[in-house]
């Protein structure tokens, strides 16, 4: 995924918003003027005070669980079984913007653990700008409509207007975000509740502490999960005195880059890459006596969606002054340019044929330089035979699955229809359940023999493989992981997949503060709209330098077989990587509190397992 979007037409959509708008706060001033928002009095048999500290957790629960703004706990009815009352916008807007807890909240307030009620003030207070044409492509996408669904899972449907269509919360909820991101407020979640167009949202409380138990796990012990990671780096650290190099300074090499065309049996139109190459061989090799040239290793580098073959160029130069090849492609239905296209509404959305289209543009790519290599003395010393992947989202997932990792639709059979009908805040689930739209005779088969060793930056992997589709890839994989990535999120798509890994090298680089647009590089768009900096986390200059180096080691070591960078494959090198406040744990193995599954059911319904 790009870290920017395109800057786009927004006239038309505004247009046909903004008379929604009017509309729909006209319509809110007459139902304020009917029914006021106060605070009903319980009308349970349970005891108010027990009642309260319920009711009160949860909601600050909820607050800490839920990363960014979609529903959560606003000027909304909250409604348990047979006790129903409301939370007024007043009450939530003078804690938003005064940090004033008022009476009625007090219940919250007594009920919250040290901090909480901090936390839901930020949320509240969160608001993000998105470009409302390219959320209406979004919304329109089969993504937009599981997300919609999803938070339409936690609201209940009981009010209507007189002379009205009746329509369900999920259209509601499509008109009152849209309508949101034209407001000058933005999309949070007091204007999501300002926007919706009846008398109170209802909160069903039992799907949403549903959503409390079964997804935000790692949101709330995130220090915890962070410092136990840390603690087994620490505990693995090798007994070396050693000075290492210093892997993030450019290498040795010249480089140049030679754009090459080939075309992937199944897509309808050529694929572009970008090939470095350097500009002079590393050391020459001594062979029985003889001198000779070494071959060339080669890595293939696979971009995230609506990103391009420059989003990572600064990876593919870095490796090639170090005397690799590098590939760098760019998968034609993701690619900037054409996502650019559909969120401006002048193109299809990407297939679900796209997920079995990424790893075979690997294998296209390794084919056409073989041929090439035949004929062209300057790419006749390029080691094609043993190949390294590395890739980002869904890059990542398709350096994976062209390393052997096996696509698993009966793991996507058991659980993707469940999920629509429920919210989970991994919103990388919909793209992974795609795979289900392809006919079930499709072979699914997209290993490569010749992918020798896997770099996967914040992958999805957690459903579209799953542990019985993990298990077979017998080859080294160092596994990226960002603590505050909120697309793919490191417990159920890299921590927990790190522990179904069988081969015995295997490498899960933790990086704290790390979001998943934290390695994305510039792909050189302009008239650009950046997205919410709470998404984008740290400056990304701030953590190139360590993947940089972190990769390289990575692929000297298991690529071209060099021992010697056993050692920076350890937290003695990782600490020196160290950018605040960016910085890097790196592992073999999950410490002991983490690696044991805490409950077989919600494994296979939610790909979790760290110990509650």
């Amino acid at each position: 995924m790009t870290r920017s979007l395109r800057k786009l037409t927004q006239k038309s959509l505004h247009q046909l918003l903004s008379s929604h708008l009017s509309n729909s706060l006209a319509l809110q001033s007459q139902e304020k003027d009917q029914e006021n928002f106060a605070l009903t009095k319980f009308l349970s048999l349970a005891p108010r005070k027990a009642l309260g500290k319920f009711l009160g957790a949860s909601l600050a629960s909820l607050a800490l669980a839920i990363p960014c703004p979609s529903l959560a706990a606003e000027a909304i009815n909250i409604t348990l079984k047979s006790i129903s009352f409301d939370i007024t916008l007043a009450d939530l807007e003078l804690l938003a913007n005064e940090g004033k807890v008022s009476a009625n909240l007090g219940f919250v307030k007594a009920a919250s653990k040290p901090g909480q009620i901090e936390s839901l003030r930020a949320l509240l207070q969160t608001s993000f700008d998105f470009n409302p044409t390219a959320l209406s492509q979004f919304l329109a996408l089969p993504e937009g409509d599981v997300l919609l669904a999803r938070l339409g899972s936690l609201i209940i449907e009981n009010d209507s207007i007189a002379g009205a269509t009746p329509r369900s919360s999920t259209e509601l909820l499509q008109e009152t975000i849209l309508a949101a991101s034209v407001h000058p407020d933005g999309i949070s979640l007091l204007n999501i509740v300002r926007q919706y167009p009846r008398k109170r949202l209802t909160l069903d409380v039992s799907q949403a502490l549903e959503l409390i138990s079964e997804n935000s796990d790692f949101y709330i012990r995130r220090p915890e999960v962070i410092r136990a990671i840390q603690e087994q780096a620490n505990r693995d650290r090798l007994p070396t005195a050693r000075r290492f190099e210093n892997l993030t300074q450019p290498g040795p090499l010249t480089w140049r880059r030679q754009p090459l065309t080939f075309r992937t049996p199944s897509r309808p139109s050529f694929s572009l890459a970008d090939l470095y190459i350097p500009k002079r061989p590393i050391s020459p090799l001594s062979i029985n006596g003889e001198t000779a040239a070494p071959k060339t290793p080669i890595i293939v580098l696979s971009h995230g969606l609506g990103s391009n073959r420059r989003t990572f160029a600064y990876l593919a130069e870095h490796w090639t002054s170090y005397g690799y090849a590098v590939l760098v492609l760019e998968h034609n239905e993701t690619s900037t340019d054409r996502f650019s296209r559909f969120l401006s509404g002048l193109a299809a959305p990407p297939s679900a044929r796209e997920l079995l289209r990424r790893p075979q543009d690997i294998t296209a790519a390794l084919d056409h330089l073989t041929q090439r290599a035949q004929t062209n003395p300057a790419l006749a010393n390029l080691d094609l035979e043993a190949v390294g992947v590395a890739g980002q989202s869904l890059g990542g997932y398709t350096a994976l699955a062209a390393g052997g990792a096996q696509i698993n639709r009966p793991q996507l059979n058991r659980y993707c229809p469940e999920e629509v009908s429920r919210f989970s805040l991994n919103i990388s689930i919909p793209l992974q359940c795609r795979i289900l739209d392809l006919p079930q005779d499709i072979s699914l088969e997209t290993r490569d023999k010749r992918v020798t060793a896997v770099l996967a930056i914040n992958p999805l992997t957690s459903q579209i493989f799953g542990r019985a589709g993990l298990e077979p890839l017998n080859i080294p994989v160092m596994l990226v992981a960002g603590t505050h990535d909120y697309v793919a999120p490191a417990l159920p798509e890299q921590l927990q997949p790190f522990q179904w890994l069988k081969t015995p090298n295997k490498y899960l680089l933790l990086v704290n503060n790390g979001t998943h647009f934290t390695f994305i590089g510039d792909d050189g768009s302009s008239e650009v709209v950046a997205l919410p900096e709470s998404l984008l986390g740290p400056n990304n200059k701030l953590a190139q330098p360590g993947l940089k180096a972190m990769g390289l080691a990575f692929f000297n070591r298991h690529l071209r077989g060099e021992a010697q960078y056993s050692d920076y494959l350890n937290q003695n090198y990782a600490d020196s990587l160290t950018r605040s406040p960016v910085d890097y744990s790196l592992v073999q193995t999950l410490p002991e509190s983490l690696s044991q599954d805490s409950n077989a059911q919600v494994r296979e319904k939610n790909g979790m397992a760290l110990k509650p």
